[in-house]
């Protein structure tokens, strides 16, 4: 299970998901999982996000954790 705070820091209201991209320390991607925030994140509001994967994720593999917004068009 991963569980990380997320602030929209932009002036809109956001719809959309995010994907997270656990990475190695040369920056490879190791794998990556979907974290849902709801409908919707107004400006300046935090929400927590949780995911889960089956996979086994070693703290001496994964050094890095990214995120990309997948907006609603």
């Amino acid at each position: 299970t991963f569980t990380a705070d997320v602030t929209n820091t932009t002036d809109k209201e956001i719809k959309g998901r995010l994907d997270i991209i656990f990475k190695t320390s040369t920056n490879k991607d190791v794998t990556s999982m979907l974290g849902y925030f709801g409908d919707s994140i107004k400006p300046g509001e935090t929400k927590q996000i949780s995911s889960n994967t089956s996979r086994k994720l070693k703290d001496n593999i994964i050094k890095n954790v990214s995120y990309e917004l997948q907006t609603q068009g």
